[in-house]
């Protein structure tokens, strides 16, 4: 856990956070989990962790919608790129993502327009071509079926 949640949990003791983390697994799996739970346990506080802390960004509410749209402009000829200007944070698929669009912001800005096509077409949203040539379709999660 990170962010203001992570911080929240500084000032209880492992035994209590340990405890809290297997009454949270009892509830969502039933008691049977206290039989199988062994004892042992890895406790990791990112937020002590000197080789983490601002490892991933971790917006809070509002943030994402008053930060994107800044990161996606160019500001004094700089480009923003890396996990936090995606909305899909924290995930090394969005700094990936976000490196594509920064090289295509780039692309753009020198008026390459037709290089900035070529890698959107080439790098973004691959997966729908692997979906659609293992399954022949897209499925859109309430029955139907999009073609393509």
């Amino acid at each position: 856990v990170s962010g203001d949640v992570g911080a929240s949990w500084l000032g209880r003791s492992e035994a209590e956070h340990v405890q809290y983390v297997l009454d949270a697994t009892v509830e969502i799996h039933g008691e049977e989990v206290r039989a199988l739970y062994t004892g042992n346990y890895n406790r990791r506080c990112w937020q002590l962790d000197p080789l983490a802390v601002g490892a991933w960004g971790s917006p809070t509410v509002g943030q994402h919608q008053l930060w994107i749209p800044e990161y996606h402009k160019t500001h004094s000829n700089l480009i923003f790129v890396g996990e936090h200007t995606s909305i899909t944070h924290a995930w090394v698929s969005s700094a990936l993502e976000s490196g594509i669009r920064g090289g295509v912001q780039l692309l753009l800005e020198l008026g390459l327009v037709d290089e900035a096509r070529a890698t959107v077409d080439k790098w973004m949203a691959r997966w729908i071509d692997v979906v659609i040539k293992a399954f022949g379709s897209l499925g859109r999660g309430n029955g139907e079926t999009l073609r393509v």
